[in-house]
């Protein structure tokens, strides 16, 4: 196992050749269409920025005077200077894509700014995080504090930096920035100083917190200085708990944060490729398996909450927080990697579900804003971020997704080019003095029009990826004739080429009805690659008491393929079997702020008959039960903590039967704050393990509500509540709720807390 060997002398490195190779951004163009339009808005939003402000936590740490006021948001917060490291990679990509010397002037200023922090510093740490100073000295010391998302009371600090290193190393490679180097180098020095006392022991227990892709940056440093130094501290990034299953092939992601284990991933991936080490390998691909497997919906994204739930287990999954879009950015990335060892029609397949479902909806295009989560639940409605006040994780990468749609469309090795995704482009093979365009309304359209101009003979091995779900196959067709390829394969033509020379592929799509894996009436609507979903109509149509009804398919013996009806324009119609009435449904990229269903249940007239009145009353109930909340807190969640000012002593998050919880115990406690409505009676419901056997003091803004005793006995979560009165609610718009450990018992696990307006 690579864990055993973190301390010890390695083979010598080699490095691995890729079987495929990416081109740079600046040898794709890519053309007007879906990728283009969303470039440009994001395009226009880098520019809306002022980098200078998003270097105000890196001057304060630095004894600088900070020269312009920061931003707000998380740039206001414990993670203050996250954001500089994700503008410096959008600015690098956005340059490669369209050759704008604004951003490479961006570049060269963010890069000069923190070398002069360097400088001011005396050292080579660069952060913009609070309270650095002493957060690093006590990790020197080996006075090691580790949580989830707290490592020494600071909000992920390595992860912080991670950003800054990709940032730079993004510069250095796309822009060709060499100045970049010598303060990757200063910094890289400034963490082998820091950890070189470090024990194994004290390097897991520091990498319990969420670390970003530290080993990715580290081993790509190396891949470039070849200092081993480097190499080692690459190595040393490597979080056993997590990453030694999966070189074992076990799946125990269930339950874990997304976004902070496929970073690691993606630096296992890089380490592979800078040592040849195959376990490092494993490690990435049994990662990429699982999650593409296990825990994927139909539009590409996964997770709820930030987290992997029980595998294959989707259906009663489905929320305001599901498929983070950091986790689709960085599945895309290791993506990347594995098309580079070895380039399949799976991994072509993947990377196309998640581009078109996912990264093509994620932005506002008006505003450039993106989002945090894609709701899954009925009548869900995406929310973007704002422009400087949202400066989340996924602000960050959502600044990078739209700059960089010019990766993983084509690979090269030889006198082969691979050509994975079908997007309009033109790629300038300089190697060859070949360009290829395409041009394709796709995935609007089954056809895709290829035109390859060459100044001298060339023979090549054009390698189209004939996409999985097309089950009629593909062809190509042109002046060679006709070629088929079957779904699931490459389809290759391979002769010489001189002058110009234009051909098509055509892609035959079918409507689909792609179940859930764990309920196979339960089910979303695909046509081709694309995601459709229903958009539910501006005014709804109401039941009994005024809810809301969630639409359902009433399916008769008549295949799929007649449920919906393509109408002019792209739009699909439903054919008079959906109730309460027909339905638009419009593919999910094209959808911004409307509500929609992206999954739907399906049921037979005979069914509905007989589950009609339950299904409404579970329909009603959960309605109602979201109307009526004013808050909702879930333990052991990072943004859910954040957002509710969590604190804490001698206390850890957990998770056990697919939930979340926190705890504390030896006097130790948690807290956070609720928003509460001062003006209607409402009640505070705590939701807890039956099983648990627990004696603890719950207090609301220091008073004590109740001395809980919990008698155990019950397999089951159970819930208790507590009434606020008008009385004591006057005045507040928010409390703040105290789990107390005594000395001999554990105070909690709560596993959730909701302030609910009490029915009249």
């Amino acid at each position: 196992m690579l864990s055993a060997f973190i301390f010890v002398a390695m083979n010598t490195p080699r490095t691995v050749e890729p079987a495929a190779r990416p081109f740079p951004l600046s040898a794709v163009t890519i053309l007007p269409g879906l990728q283009r339009t969303r470039l440009e808005a994001d395009r226009k939003y880098l520019l809306s920025l002022d980098p200078i402000r998003l270097m105000h936590g890196f001057y304060v740490n630095a004894g600088i005077k900070p020269k312009a006021d920061r931003y707000g948001g998380w740039e206001g917060m414990g993670i203050e200077g996250h954001s500089l490291g994700h503008y410096l990679s959008a600015c690098a990509l956005m340059f490669g894509a369209t050759q704008d010397e604004a951003f490479k002037a961006r570049c060269e200023q963010i890069v000069t700014e923190l070398a002069e922090c360097q400088r001011a510093k005396g050292s080579g740490f660069i952060g913009g995080m609070p309270d650095a100073q002493r957060i690093f000295t006590e990790l020197q010391a080996r006075n090691i504090r580790s949580q989830g998302f707290d490592l020494n009371g600071n909000w992920v600090p390595w992860y912080n930096i991670h950003k800054t290193l990709a940032g730079l190393l993004d510069s250095y490679h796309t822009v060709g920035l060499k100045a970049a180097l010598p303060v990757l180098e200063a910094n890289a020095e400034w963490i082998h100083n820091l950890t070189k006392d470090y024990t194994d022991a004290d390097w897991q227990k520091m990498l319990a917190c969420e670390h970003g892709g530290m080993n990715e940056s580290l081993a790509d440093l190396y891949s470039i200085t070849k200092n081993p130094m480097h190499l080692e501290l690459a190595r040393k990034f490597f979080h056993k708990a997590i990453l030694d299953p999966l070189e074992k092939g076990e799946r125990k992601l269930a339950g874990k944060h997304g976004n902070t284990q496929i970073p690691k991933i993606i630096g296992t991936a890089r380490l592979f490729e800078v040592t040849g080490e195959t376990a490092y390998r494993d490690v990435s691909k049994n990662f990429w398996s699982e999650v593409r497997e296990d825990h994927t919906y139909a539009m590409g994204g996964h997770g709820m909450g930030e987290h992997f739930g029980p595998a294959k287990k989707l259906n009663d999954r489905l929320s305001d927080s599901n498929a983070e879009t950091c986790n689709s950015y960085n599945m895309l990335k290791l993506t990347d990697h594995l098309m580079q060892w070895s380039p399949t029609v799976e991994g072509g397949d993947f990377a196309e579900r998640v581009l078109v479902n996912h990264i093509l909806t994620s932005e506002d295009l008006a505003t450039g804003g993106v989002t945090y989560f894609i709701p899954l639940r009925p009548g869900g409605r995406k929310d973007y971020s704002g422009a400087f006040d949202n400066f989340t994780c996924c602000r960050g990468t959502g600044m990078e997704n739209h700059a960089k749609y010019g990766e993983g469309i084509y690979y090269y090795q030889a006198d082969q080019l691979w050509i994975s995704q079908y997007v309009p482009s033109k790629l300038n093979w300089r190697q060859k003095g070949v360009t290829v365009t395409t041009k394709t309304n796709y995935p609007q359209s089954e056809e895709v029009e290829f035109t390859v101009e060459s100044k001298e003979p060339q023979h090549l091995s054009l390698t189209f990826r004939c996409p999985s779900w097309a089950v009629d196959g593909v062809t190509l067709s042109g002046e060679f004739g006709e070629k088929k390829g079957k779904a699931g394969e490459w389809l290759t033509l391979s002769r010489s080429f001189y002058g110009t020379e234009t051909f098509k592929l055509r892609i035959p799509m079918k409507l689909r009805a792609e179940p859930m894996p764990d309920n196979p009436k339960r089910v979303a609507m695909m046509y081709g690659p694309t995601t459709l979903v229903a958009q539910w109509p501006e005014k709804p149509s109401l039941a009994a008491g005024n809810v809301e009804r969630t639409p359902v398919f009433i399916a008769s013996d008549a295949p799929v393929q007649s449920w919906l009806k393509r109408q002019p324009g792209g739009n699909w119609q439903t054919t008079g079997n959906m109730l309460p009435g027909d339905l638009t449904f419009r593919p999910f990229y094209d959808i911004q702020h409307e509500r929609y269903s992206a999954y739907l249940d399906v049921f037979t007239k005979s069914e509905w008959d007989a589950r009609e009145a339950d299904y409404r009353t579970q329909e009603e109930q959960a309605a109602d039960l979201r109307r009526r909340t004013v808050d909702f807190f879930v333990p052991g969640e990072m943004q859910s903590e954040r957002d509710h000012s969590v604190t804490s002593k001698e206390s850890s998050p957990g998770e056990f039967n697919g939930r979340k919880y926190r705890h504390a115990m030896n006097n130790g406690f948690f807290a956070f704050d609720l928003k509460v409505d001062p003006n209607v009676e409402s009640d505070l419901l705590f939701t807890y393990w039956g099983g648990d056997r627990r004696t603890f003091d719950v207090l609301i803004d220091g008073e004590k509500l109740e001395t809980v005793k919990q008698p155990g006995g019950q397999s089951k979560f159970v819930e208790k509540a507590y009434p606020l009165t008008k009385a004591f609610l006057h005045g507040r718009t928010k409390i703040t709720v105290r789990f107390q450990a005594p000395a001999d018992n554990w105070a909690g696990g709560l596993y959730g807390a909701r302030i609910v307006r009490r029915k009249s």
